[in-house]
């Protein structure tokens, strides 16, 4: 690999390197040689933020199956907005509407079905959002 590294870049690059080689992402480095040192840096800054041990951990414990068949599923919690009073529902649509404007919010509309629980007559993909339905917005995002 052509190099213009000091004595101590080039001691960074070899660790990442082999850092990354352990874990088998070697690629990350497969367009080393046509950075700038700025983009060459910002690379080796980014790889070295990277905790492979816990990816590897992570990944090792989402693709195992887990041996505990008798673990209990529970539904989550939630309130129903039919069911809120006219006070409470008003104090979280402002809050809603303050954390919005924010972009402190976030919405996942996971599932399907009805959208009784959202105080909607009809199919969760018809709710309206920003003047667009539900399942429109997702059109249009991908």
């Amino acid at each position: 690999m052509k190099n213009n590294l000091r004595s101590s870049d080039m001691e960074r690059f070899e660790y990442i390197k082999e850092k990354i080689n352990r874990f088998g992402q070697g690629h990350l480095l497969s367009f080393y040689n046509v950075l700038s040192p700025k983009e060459k840096e910002a690379l080796i800054n980014q790889i070295n933020e990277i905790d492979f041990e816990e990816i590897k951990v992570a990944s090792s414990q989402l693709s195992t199956p887990p041996n505990n068949s008798k673990r209990e599923i529970l539904p989550i919690e939630y309130e129903s907005v039919l069911s809120l009073s006219d006070s409470k529902r008003k104090m979280y649509e402002e809050h809603g509407l303050k954390l919005l404007k924010e972009k402190k919010v976030a919405v996942v509309l996971i599932a399907g079905g009805q959208g009784t629980r959202l105080g909607h007559d009809g199919p969760k993909g018809t709710v309206s959002t920003r003047k667009i339905y539900v399942f429109k917005e997702l059109e249009y995002r991908h």
